[in-house]
């Protein structure tokens, strides 16, 4: 399912500028997967936003979150995505799970981007993130039922930021049908002044 949800901060109504695709969603959601068939789809460039943090790292994304802990990695983080969103050309960019999860980088990246939330269901979340956790700072060294409770827990938490996205996606995933939303989406937010309130459900 698709809806387009209108952000508001405390006193404004911000319009969308459609350029770049940011898919945001929670660990294992299937970003990464998605995300580069869609850009080959639409034409445009694919960045994987951790692979570009190891890149510039020069270590994993587990490595420097060990050495100068997660606060330290999320500023980073965020600071090339900033970087990224000032491309010209449109990409399609995959976030880390938690990339979107302060509200400011929420407003700042929906005004220079389409946000698609991949709405991956909570138990195939952890189905998958119990096989493959050793890569993830957040769950490695935990136990299978703390993991169980911990990736609950932040899912959670983390949903006030993922369903303010402009676009809502829930499997089966096609990128077929994600191409014709997303230009659905710029269609109708082209014919939308900023003043317009409206959901838009599709």
């Amino acid at each position: 399912e698709f809806r387009r949800v209108l952000f508001r901060s405390a006193h404004h109504l911000y319009p969308i500028i459609l350029m770049h695709i940011v898919l945001q969603g929670f660990m294992a959601c299937g970003k990464s997967n998605l995300g580069p068939k869609l850009a080959k789809s639409l034409g445009y460039s694919f960045v994987d936003l951790d692979l570009a943090c190891e890149k510039l790292f020069n270590t994993t994304v587990a490595g420097f979150v060990n050495a100068h802990g997660l606060a330290a990695f999320r500023y980073t983080e965020r600071a090339l995505l900033k970087t990224l969103l000032k491309a010209s050309e449109p990409q399609v960019i995959a976030l880390g799970g938690g990339t979107l999860t302060h509200q400011h980088v929420l407003n700042l990246v929906k005004k220079k981007s389409i946000v698609v939330y991949l709405n991956t269901p909570l138990p195939t979340l952890i189905k998958r993130l119990q096989k493959n956790f050793k890569t993830r700072p957040l769950i490695n060294g935990l136990t299978p039922a703390e993991r169980k409770i911990f990736i609950r827990a932040l899912w959670e938490k983390r949903q006030k930021y993922y369903t303010q996205s402009h676009l809502v996606w829930a499997p089966p995933f096609s990128v077929k049908t994600l191409k014709l939303r997303i230009m659905e989406f710029k269609s109708y937010t082209a014919s939308c002044s900023a003043e317009n309130t409206n959901r838009f459900d599709f």
